[in-house]
């Protein structure tokens, strides 16, 4: 029977590793406490989820988390060129239509 995997984070669990233990750690403690449960347990809950009991690890995948908030990596492309392309028939290509 294969162990239980160890996870590094718990942004790791959630498959999230932009995530804090902090920022999951109070999503854990507000979903006890929306419950009725003791908050103060969610420290106990996430580290049992860290060492990978089942029951703690879905728990914590079934939390409501904050969106992903790193910036994108695009670079920055210009909207307009700063000298328009030339054609040598002083017609733009894109609107020529041969009708013959």
């Amino acid at each position: 029977m294969p162990s239980a995997p160890v996870y590094k984070s718990a942004g790791e669990i959630v498959g999230r590793r932009d995530l804090a233990d902090e920022v999951v750690l109070k999503a854990v403690a507000e979903r006890l406490q929306f419950e009725k449960r003791d908050a103060g347990q969610a420290r106990v809950v996430l580290d049992a989820a860290l060492a990978g009991k089942q029951i703690a690890v879905n728990f914590v995948r079934s939390l409501a988390l904050p969106m992903p908030s790193a910036p994108l990596e695009m670079p920055v492309q210009p909207l307009l060129a700063d000298q328009p392309p030339q054609n040598p028939k002083g017609r733009r290509r894109f609107a020529f239509l041969p009708w013959s």
